[in-house]
């Protein structure tokens, strides 16, 4: 079995036991099953397509972004203020990043793609979530990183997408449908 399909079986075990988890515990409203339904559906649809090609299309990315301050002006699960500006806070913090590293380095690390993921991810969870969103998604990409790296001396770059999703879909569940942390302060 390849390391891809390794990964996509680790990744929908993940996804799975979070769901399972905010199924059990979670604090259930039409509004935050139906919000879910979307949020889920685009996050498997990133993952499975950044795990193939190393991309996350606008054509998804885009519509959950305005989906994400869309349900935050009519909900109210997070402020809309928190959902901007957590919006412009993670393009722009992962932009930064990109723009660094290809001075740095004269190639591309990080792209406009997981910006764009982790302004959908501050858009649904707002501005405070994001430092938890990117670690559980780094800490979550590192092993198949290195995996990646280490087969054949491969220079395969290791898709960051799906990971970065695991940890929205985690904040999303834990924080906004069981309400176990501490993370939806507005700004």
């Amino acid at each position: 079995m390849s390391l891809l399909w390794v990964s996509r079986l680790i990744w929908f075990a993940l996804f799975g036991a979070i769901t399972l988890f905010g199924l059990i515990e979670a604090r259930l409203t039409i509004i935050f099953v139906l919000s879910s339904l979307v949020l889920g559906a685009a996050l498997i649809a990133l993952s499975w397509i950044d795990s193939e090609k190393q991309r996350l299309p606008n054509v998804v990315t885009y519509p959950l972004i305005a989906a994400g301050l869309l349900q935050a002006a009519l909900f109210d699960l997070v402020s809309i203020q928190s959902s901007v500006i957590g919006a412009i806070i993670g393009y722009g913090v992962f932009w930064f990043i990109g723009e660094f590293y290809m001075k740095l380095r004269g190639r591309d690390g990080l792209g406009l793609g997981d910006a764009k993921l982790l302004a959908a991810a501050g858009a649904w969870t707002g501005a405070m979530t994001l430092p938890l969103v990117i670690f559980i998604g780094s800490v979550l990409t590192i092993p198949f990183a290195l995996f990646d790296r280490a087969e054949a001396f491969s220079k395969k770059i290791a898709s960051f997408g799906p990971w970065l999703g695991i940890g929205l879909w985690f904040v999303w569940i834990v924080a906004y449908g069981v309400g176990g942390l501490p993370l939806h302060l507005t700004l």
